[in-house]
This record gives structure tokens, sequence and C-alpha cells, in this order.
């Protein structure tokens, strides 16, 4: 039976194979496509997120729980600029930092002072929605109609993760504990 700690092991090391090969093509099409070093270094957070989350017990709390999420959102939100940059549409991220900052002071206060795993996942969840959702409104609504077919796929699968995300935020009020 594998563990949990052995799954996210695995999940860091797809999420590195990624970063990697993605860089590989930023490098070599960087003058043609713009944006798609930003998709990396999303996939680089979060292994490195992951890799703090695996490597808890071995260093401090904040880094393992706090850090490391913030990490994930951080990636979230690269993501979304690098497909703004791809898609040449122009994105504003300064509700992006705003939610980030109040962000980690609420999964901060929920991870070191009232240690509540079930509100951090919520906190987690939201943020990722609220990012998510503006991805997915980009590649359907806000992009040239030439684009759409090209960003079909990566919409849909945008939208199913907002998706599960709105499970776990429900989920979260139907069973709190």
């Amino acid at each position: 039976m594998l563990s949990i700690s052995t799954i996210i092991v695995f999940m860091v090391i797809i999420h590195i194979i990624c970063a990697i090969v993605l860089m590989f093509l930023w490098m070599q099409n960087r003058s043609r496509y713009q944006g798609t070093g930003l998709w990396a270094a999303n996939l680089a957070l979060k292994a490195a997120g992951l890799l703090l989350i695996v490597l808890r017990g071995t260093i401090p709390l904040w880094m393992a729980t706090v850090f490391a999420t913030t990490l994930f959102v951080v990636g979230e939100i690269m993501l979304y600029q690098g497909l703004g940059v791809f898609l040449q549409v122009r994105v504003r991220q300064l509700h992006n930092m705003v939610i980030l900052a109040f962000y980690v002071l609420v999964h901060g206060y929920f991870s070191i002072i009232t240690a509540s795993l079930a509100t951090r996942n919520l906190i987690l969840s939201a943020a990722w929605l609220f990012i998510c959702m503006q991805s997915v409104w980009l590649l359907f609504v806000r992009i040239k109609s030439e684009f759409r077919f090209l960003t079909l796929s990566t919409g849909i699968s945008l939208g199913l993760y907002s998706v599960i995300n709105m499970v776990r935020i429900i989920d979260y009020f139907i069973y709190p504990n």
C-alpha cells in the first residue's frame, strides 16, 4: 500500500519533469511563444511546495504549511499571468496580490495559532478557485475567437480543477471536521 508521502514524492518528480520540459520548450521557442517560462515557473513552485510538505517534521511547521501552500497559490498566479502573456491579453494582478497577502495571513493563523487542517484546506481551495476561475474566464471569454480552439482543452482542464475546488469548499460546510 502506498503512503501519502510516497504519492506526494511522485507528484514532486512529475512536477519537476514537467517544469524541465517546459523550460526547454521556453528556451527553444521564447521568441515565438511568450509566457511559457511562467508556466514552467508555476510547475517548479508547485514541486517545491510539495517537497516542503514531504519534509514536514524535519523542517519548521510554518515552512511545511504556510510557505509550501503559498508557493501553490503563487504558482497559480504565475500560470494565469503566463496564459495572459501567451494569448497577448493584458491581465491585472493587483487583486491577486491582495488575495495572496490575505491568504498568507489567514492560512498562517490556522496553521500556527489555531491548528485547523479543514479550514486551511478551505482557504487554499478558495484561493485556487478564485485564481483558476480567472484563467478559465481568460481562456474562454477574453481571448480572440481564433485562439478558442487552441485554448479549449486547457480551459476545460482548469474548469474541472475549479469544480474540484468548489466541491472541496462545499464539502467543508457539509462535513466541517
